[in-house]
């Protein structure tokens, strides 16, 4: 049976304060408590800044948007920083619709937000 969904958690061996998300599958009601439990225990274990990879995502719906939002106040709250990299259509449309590229940066590539950060 294919997996649903899927979050790695990934060391960037040159920025060692910075883990990259890698998302696969998507993102649903079903699990999208899990993104901010990770993310969460991420933060509490003293991590603020996140890049996140969304070149396998194949769908996120509103739970999954909020939940990202919930993430990114979190990060807030500790002055970290969430940035989006690999967001291909039509998935960027539908989060630049509702205005979610405006609180998440979005990068090319994982160099790209390594290089603004």
């Amino acid at each position: 049976m294919k997996e649903r969904f899927f979050l790695e958690v990934k060391d960037i061996p040159q920025r060692e304060d910075v883990k990259l998300l890698e998302f696969k599958g998507e993102i649903d009601i079903t699990n999208s408590h899990y993104v901010i439990h990770r993310v969460f225990s991420l933060i509490n274990n003293g991590y603020k800044y996140l890049i996140a990879d969304f070149s396998k995502l194949e769908h996120i719906n509103s739970s999954g948007i909020f939940n990202l939002l919930r993430c990114y106040a979190k990060l807030q709250e500790n002055n970290g920083w969430m940035k989006f990299i690999h967001l291909e259509e039509p998935l960027f449309s539908v989060l630049r619709s509702l205005g979610i590229t405006k609180v998440f940066p979005v990068y090319k590539d994982l160099d790209a937000a390594l290089k603004n950060s």
